[in-house]
């Protein structure tokens, strides 16, 4: 009897911590690999890339999908992350780009008010090209334009309007290495949806990219308006499966970029996840201009 009563009890326990289950890391990792096609040149594009993040307190991920749980729990945490792309083609000899960066996410749970903080690092390694150099466009103190990088600087407000629906304003500043600054400004709404068949998480965002920099090489470029439409739908015994796809448009006055994805993740277990991600850009009014990438990623959450 006293090992059947222990035999259940320890069943009892292990359902109990399954049920409760919690993490407070998460640590990613993904690879993409795709092309640009410009004109007859299709130089290859290639990404490695990385994060880490640290929830102040511990994500309960039982409320629903589990690749929402930071989203359900009100989660606020602190990232960082670092990529590293690489172009080369004919005419594109090898350009390197790194970017690195730190980001929070603070959440006020009770009252529900969200406040966000970024900054980010670009940094461009030489690119070589099949133009001779006084052909390559030079910036303010003649310097070629490929050695130019950019810091950009986020913040972020926001409120949950209910348990499962943000609104938050963005602001960004980037500045140019010696070539000028842009101001973004930026509307994000997301919203999940729960039902017996599933979940469906749907996001929508606005954003303006106002271009002031007088004198410089951006002082005649355009405004660019940010359109962005997306859903996932969540699945599975535990809804640890999602299919999604994101559609966007960027209008640089009058030149629309417009680009789709569509990707698919699925949780191995309540701690490792796997996803596949493939995206298609194009300009609209613009033949023989697009991009193409693909990428597979994977997290781990303890």
């Amino acid at each position: 009897m006293f090992k059947k009563t222990a035999l259940v009890a320890g069943i009892a326990l292990a359902m109990s911590a399954a049920a409760q289950a919690e993490y407070q890391w998460e640590l990613g990792a993904g690879y993409s690999t795709g092309e640009f096609d410009i004109g007859d040149q299709n130089p290859d594009n290639d990404v490695l890339s990385g994060y880490g993040t640290y929830f102040i307190d511990a994500v309960d991920d039982t409320k629903g999908p589990l690749a929402e749980a930071a989203f359900l729990d009100r989660a606020s945490s602190i990232s960082i992350f670092a990529r590293n792309a690489n172009i080369d083609g004919d005419a594109i000899d090898d350009l390197g780009r790194k970017t690195y960066g730190l980001e929070t996410h603070s959440v006020f749970s009770d009252a529900g008010w969200i406040v966000d903080f970024g900054y980010t690092r670009q940094e461009n390694d030489t690119l070589r090209t099949s133009l001779s150099g006084d052909q390559l466009p030079t910036i303010p103190g003649n310097r070629p334009l490929d050695t130019i990088d950019m810091d950009q600087f986020k913040l972020g407000f926001g409120k949950y309007l209910t348990d499962r629906t943000t609104l938050v304003f963005s602001y960004e500043y980037s500045d140019i290495d010696e070539a000028g600054d842009f101001d973004t400004y930026r509307l994000d709404l997301e919203h999940l949806f729960q039902f017996s068949f599933g979940d469906i998480k749907a996001e929508a965002s606005y954003g303006l990219v106002d271009v002031s920099a007088d004198d410089t090489l951006l002082e005649d470029a355009d405004d660019i308006d940010i359109y962005l439409v997306g859903a996932t739908y969540y699945f599975g015994s535990n809804k640890n499966w999602g299919v999604g796809v994101n559609y966007g448009e960027e209008d640089f006055g009058g030149d629309q970029w417009k680009r789709v994805e569509a990707n698919v993740s699925w949780f191995i277990t309540d701690q490792w996840e796997v996803a596949l991600d493939y995206s298609d850009g194009e300009f609209d009014d613009l033949d023989n201009v697009e991009s193409k990438l693909a990428t597979l990623s994977a997290r781990f959450r303890f």
